[in-house]
């Protein structure tokens, strides 16, 4: 097992490195009141009001991927492992209600303010810089808003609710940043795995923070309740102040 956790100090150069998988921040949350927010957003936003899976006008040409709960409607064979997944923006360009696709999923037409970040193909570049992004009001409550105040919401960019759905099994990558955070919000059956033939398997615990050293190969896998994780992007820049907070 490669984890850091309950550690003093972390030199800047071992972050940096291959010589980990995962980071677990001496800083706890909440995990019931974690939960009681999530829940809150489920019954009052997700769920009832711009379901992904009701609203799919709102994806160009990814409506297979994001199913919602219910998942009545036929899939694209082709799709993968992508159709056992939703994710819901927390941070956008401007203010919007509503649960929101990930940018590079949206119909354009419906969101002008994406078209800042279309590319020579008409396709959103991947590589947004999110640090102008604003926190959309709805989700700004409860333990969440507690967890922005205590880390301070600089450090927190594209941040996002995502779920894996039962059967979800994404295959082994690796991802353009150097690190991305993880906060559980739901106990489940799923695990994280390292390595090309996943052999590190790891189990992330809600009232834990983690950072993911995404730049080496890893995957997930879910097969019990939908796993719930607000994850976000953190700045190598701010890497070690980050740690630090108490």
């Amino acid at each position: 097992m490669r984890i850091i956790e309950n550690y003093d100090n972390i030199p800047l150069e071992k972050i940096m490195g291959d010589e980990w998988d995962l980071i677990v921040l001496n800083k706890k949350v909440d995990k019931e009141k974690l939960l009681d927010w999530y829940n809150t957003i489920e019954s009052t936003l997700i769920e009832n009001k711009c379901n992904l899976h009701v609203n799919r006008e709102l994806l160009k040409g990814y409506d297979k991927y994001y199913t919602g709960k219910e998942r009545d409607y036929e899939y694209d064979t082709n799709a993968g492992p992508l159709r056992y997944l939703n994710s819901y923006q927390i941070t956008w360009p401007v203010q919007r209600t509503g649960p929101l696709p990930p940018p590079w999923a949206c119909n354009i037409e419906l969101f002008p303010e994406l078209k800042q970040y279309v590319d020579d193909n008409n396709e959103i570049n991947k590589d947004i810089d999110y640090v102008n992004w604003v926190y959309l009001n709805q989700y700004i409550f409860g333990e969440f808003k507690n967890i922005l105040e205590d880390f301070g919401y600089k450090y927190f960019r594209n941040v996002r609710i995502a779920q894996h759905l039962n059967g979800c099994e994404l295959p082994v990558h690796t991802d353009g940043y150097v690190v991305r955070m993880h906060i559980p919000i739901t106990t489940d059956d799923s695990y994280f795995y390292w390595g090309e033939n996943k052999e590190r398997q790891y189990k992330l615990l809600p009232g834990n923070i983690y950072i993911i050293n995404t730049k080496l190969p890893h995957s997930t896998s879910n097969h019990g309740p939908v796993r719930a994780n607000i994850i976000f992007d953190l700045d190598p820049d701010d890497i070690m102040e980050f740690i630090c907070i108490k």
